[in-house]
């Protein structure tokens, strides 16, 4: 063979081969591109190898740190920004995204359970996350599924903050606890995801290794939300998982982070009282019990504190001495030591939150000597429930006094219990003054004490936002809310100088709704509403539970005592729903409190009574986890909740999947339905979904358990929604952006997105048709009307490539007579009106066929999925393989040729 010619051979040969190496690689990196295709950049960890000794661990460990893709130490905290963020302009909106549907990333339990080793989960690097894909009801009841086996396993994270609330600019230092619940010592890592709505943020990690069924519990600064990272007056959602090295997840848990300079825009306001142990007293030797709730309620996002009843007498609140007796408190003769309530405002300070110091505006105690003459008192116009007409103004238990009122606009008494305020608030550390008046009384200053002119008399609510006015300009430094009993008299106080609203409700008030008591869910929002409208603030909301009754024999007067009687729990659902009902109209159910209680059974108490260290129903395990993730829910979605919204004068209705209407009455006064209403912010609306499907209407449950408050469970629920005025462009961009969710244990605050048509009805006006797939107790549906900017993102890879489907349509509602409504007072006159515009006929709720404008997603308009990378792979691999037989088929015939020669 001729040398041009072996070398012509040579360079064939090393073509061929060069050709069949790019082809096969390519074919692999095809193969694994997925891995590199997620919507936001993980941190890569390199497990250890598998079965390695304890002994070899010291020497492992170097191995591992440098095998690390992380510019950091294995014990080091890691944080890495979204790859979107980084493809942003770094002046551009964090980019948003939708909160991921995969189980993974709903709803836990707080409880942690470190002694069980639950089956692990597979967490996908590149799971799909196509922007705004509906969801349909199967794969959400799937996740839902899922979710409860999760907790009934008990893989729930225990997750904690160093604060109840942070100021704007401070770092986030987060406390949580690794375990290594498998059987291979590895890396463990707790990544963490910060949201806004449905826009994520950031995700944090943060890496241990650990040997089979050892733990850690991270240290203060290992685990930061860095400064400057969120913004003021702002809730968000802190989603966090603990997985192995393998992605794995082992544990999993919501929590809400708050950042309020301010907490007056967003009160979430609690109380401290004393301890019946030692018959209602606040003692030194009960600071654990106090300590353990505190910390309970500082992870419950806690951020106002209400003392009760911790003051010597109400002309002397807080005097500086160790230990006083209250002895006006004939019925249980407590003790306050005060070093104790100052070891409480400190921790209360501790946590970021403020402690307000309760007090009587008016009083002084029967058995105190006077501090002012007689002509500063009040006295009755009429003989009533505070004595004969012409005599102070007296409260009495039993017949025996309490207290006597002074005039709230005596010039003496201002003078006087400002001083006293300022004082006591100084010796215990307090930030503010509680007050509490003891209702409404028509009344006569000393001058006119005999008179019966009533043009002579006023109504002590006439006066209260002079005297709270007054009480502001002596006491500039310190916050003041006023106890409006039953909330009646806003009118008159919306102009004071009060730094919250506080009412206490009673069913026997009158509602705002008119002439009818406010026992209903539906009044408490009625109150809500009114408050806001007059003040534009948030409601506090004291509305205590069951309270159970006995007469003078301890024979019960109603279930709830009981209840008490058979050592029963409060009922769950009944406490959630006013909480809900509460929370939904942009109010805040102070319900909680930390009494040293041996009934809170090592969880938080909850009020049942005015006198509140009076708490006879027991707190299941069940209800003070489901209060931690309502307090996540009503923090992280304070923006949604109470953040200037007001209501939407559009009318929602809830249907089941064949068409029967479950919405009856907007207005909340009647129980058997799916009350639902919308509400409106700054671009952005709300559906609020309240399930009182076959219970009752009346939120304070005197009756306990012989009243069921557990509502029947709905799913695959429609929910119709009027866009009155947008136009059908306008229509369809938003609803690509409705989402969904809730505080009750299928999501715990996770937000998912909804499946939506579009469908116009006979005056051609667009209407929104959302498909919601479970209601437990409280769902919140949240429409952003912002205009999202189109960021162009690369397709996401599974790992286990599937067909996908086409999201399931809300099914088109049959023509079904709505349910009637028992005790019927006040229900929408126009609800068939509404129905019949919706749908062109009189009780008919067929779809239009005039234009049916379905936003799913068509299987042509996804991205590629992981099935097109094995096609390109295969295809790859048969390039090579014919480059090579080319290549062959070539040398046989140069060879052959050479023969020939």
């Amino acid at each position: 063979m001729k040398k041009n010619e072996q070398r012509m051979i040579k360079i064939f040969l090393s073509s061929v081969v060069t050709i069949l190496l790019f082809t096969n690689g390519m074919a692999v990196l095809a193969d694994d591109s997925s891995t590199d295709m997620t919507g936001m950049s993980d941190v890569t960890q390199k497990a250890p190898a598998e079965g390695m000794e304890q002994s070899n661990r010291q020497t492992a460990e170097p191995a591992i740190r440098s095998a690390e893709t992380v510019d950091s130490t294995i014990n080091s905290f890691q944080e890495t920004d979204l790859k979107v963020q980084e493809k942003e302009d770094a002046a551009a909106a964090v980019q948003t995204e939708p909160a991921s549907t995969d189980s993974n990333e709903q709803g836990q339990s707080v409880s942690a359970n470190t002694n069980t080793q639950p089956q692990a989960k597979k967490l996908s690097n590149n799971s799909h996350q196509e922007p705004m894909q509906m969801v349909s009801a199967a794969n959400k009841e799937g996740a839902v599924l899922e979710t409860a086996q999760n907790q009934k396993n008990g893989n729930m994270i225990n997750l904690t903050t160093d604060k109840a609330v942070y100021q704007a600019g401070e770092a986030v230092h987060l406390n949580l606890t690794l375990n290594n619940t498998t059987s291979l010592a590895q890396n463990i890592t707790a990544t963490a995801e910060v949201y806004s709505l449905e826009n994520k943020l950031k995700t944090l990690q943060y890496t241990k290794y650990l040997l089979p069924n050892e733990s850690y519990t991270t240290q203060k600064g290992e685990f930061v939300i860095p400064a400057n990272s969120l913004a003021n007056n702002r809730g968000y959602l802190l989603k966090v998982n603990i997985s192995d090295s393998q992605n794995n997840i082992l544990e999993q848990g919501n929590r809400a982070i708050a950042v309020e300079d301010d907490w007056r825009t967003f009160p979430r306001y609690a109380a401290i009282g004393g301890s019946q142990k030692d018959n209602n007293s606040v003692l030194t030797k009960n600071l654990p019990d106090y300590y353990r709730e505190l910390e309970q309620m500082k992870n419950m996002n806690i951020n106002s504190y209400f003392f009760y009843d911790v003051y010597k007498s109400a002309t002397n609140p807080f005097p500086n001495v160790p230990k006083f007796d209250q002895s006006w408190n004939w019925w249980s003769h407590s003790q306050v030591e005060t070093d104790a309530v100052k070891a409480l405002v400190n921790r209360v300070h501790q946590t970021g939150a403020v402690a307000m110091l309760y007090n009587m505006i008016l009083a002084q105690n029967a058995n105190e000597t006077a501090v002012l003459p007689d002509t500063e008192y009040i006295y009755n116009y009429e003989t009533g429930g505070y004595g004969q007409n012409g005599q102070v103004m007296t409260y009495s238990i039993d017949d025996k006094p309490l207290q006597y009122y002074y005039n709230p606009l005596s010039k003496s008494w201002q003078n006087y219990i400002s001083n006293a305020m300022a004082q006591a608030m100084k010796n215990g550390g307090f930030d503010g003054w509680q007050g509490d008046t003891i209702g409404d009384n028509r009344v006569l200053s000393h001058n006119q004490k005999d008179s019966r002119d009533i043009a002579h008399s006023f109504m002590l609510s006439d006066v209260y936002a002079e005297f709270l006015n007054k009480m502001k300009e002596k006491l500039p430094q310190y916050y003041l809310t006023l106890n409006d009993v039953n909330g009646e008299n806003i009118s008159k106080l919306a102009n004071s100088k009060q730094d919250v609203i506080y009412n206490e409700l009673w069913p026997f008030g009158t509602s705002a709704l008119g002439n009818r008591p406010q026992e209903s869910y539906g009044d408490l929002k009625a109150r809500v509403d009114q408050v806001r409208q007059a003040t534009g603030k948030s409601l506090i909301v004291g509305a205590y539970m069951e309270e159970p009754k006995f007469d003078d024999n301890r024979v019960p007067l109603n279930g709830a005592a009981r209840d008490v009687l058979a050592s029963a729990t409060y009922q769950t659902d009944a406490v959630l729903l006013t909480t809900a009902a509460i929370a939904a109209a942009g109010g805040y159910h102070m319900s909680l409190a930390a009494l040293a209680n041996p009934n809170d059974g090592g969880g938080v108490g909850v009020l049942e009574t005015a006198y509140y260290p009076t708490q006879s129903l027991k707190v299941s395990k069940e209800l003070n986890r489901k209060n931690y993730h309502y307090q996540q829910f009503i923090t992280a979605y304070e923006n949604l909740l109470r953040d200037k919204v007001e209501n939407d004068s559009a009318e929602p209705q809830t249907f089941t999947a064949n068409g029967r209407q479950l919405s009856q009455d907007a207005l909340g006064i009647n129980g058997d339905q799916v009350w639902t209403y919308a509400k409106k912010g700054n671009d952005f609306r709300t559906i609020q979904l309240l399930n009182l499907m076959g219970i009752t209407s009346d939120w304070k449950n005197e009756d306990g358990y012989e009243n069921n408050k557990t509502p029947d469970e709905q799913t695959n629920l429609l929910v119709t929604y009027p866009l009155t005025g947008v136009s059908m462009a306008e229509a369809d961009r938003i609803a690509k952006q409705v989402y969904l969710t809730s505080p009750d244990d299928w999501l715990q605050s996770s937000m998912i997105s909804l499946a939506t048509q579009v469908k116009t009805n006979e005056n051609g006006d667009p209407v929104l048709y959302i498909q919601v797939p479970r209601l437990t107790l409280w769902n919140m549906i949240y429409i952003n009307e912002t205009i999202k900017p189109e960021t162009p993102k690369v397709p996401e890879q599974p790992q286990h490539p599937a067909r996908t489907l086409e999201p399931a349509i809300p099914q088109t509602p049959e023509a079904v007579s709505p349910l009637p409504v028992a005790n019927k007072q006040a229900v929408d006159e126009n609800k068939n009106e509404i129905v019949s515009a919706l749908t062109g006929e009189e009780n008919d709720l067929q779809l239009p066929t005039l234009s049916k404008r379905s936003l799913s997603i068509s299987q042509a308009e996804l991205p590629q999925t992981g099935d097109n990378n094995e096609t390109r792979s295969n295809l790859l691999k048969v390039i090579g393989a014919g480059a090579l037989l080319i290549g062959a088929a070539g040398l046989l015939s140069l060879i052959k040729g050479r023969k020939n020669d």
